[in-house]
């Protein structure tokens, strides 16, 4: 079962990092980039979050994937949530990550139709 507890400690450290390191932004375009990349692929998806797949494969693809898209923090990170095995939260962690960045930059997501 998917925490969001445990989704929203890793947002709130990617949160103070980027706060600490004056990153914020960069981390948050990289939060998008990898968001954007893991919901457009179903493939993707199933191939890091299945149990079977040795984590040196999920972390190889990871970096064949991310290396060039996103900082090198942000691929750390991501092999962090696969050593951790948290790798399914990866798509709440984003979520909350820039849920969190908006209330505390005090923003309001709007949906214009």
């Amino acid at each position: 079962m998917i925490s969001e507890d445990i989704a929203d400690r890793y947002a709130e450290a990617l949160i103070e990092l980027g706060n600490e390191e004056g990153i914020l932004q960069k981390i948050s375009k990289d939060v998008k980039k990898i968001q954007e990349i893991i919901s457009s692929s179903d493939d993707l998806k199933v191939f890091l979050q299945h149990p079977l797949v040795p984590e040196e494969d999920k972390k190889g693809m990871i970096k064949k994937i991310f290396e060039e898209r996103i900082r090198e923090e942000m691929v750390n990170f991501l092999s962090l949530l696969v050593d951790s095995s948290r790798e399914i939260y990866l798509e709440m962690i984003c979520a909350r990550f820039l849920d969190k960045k908006r209330d505390e930059q005090n923003l309001t997501q709007v949906k214009v139709y």
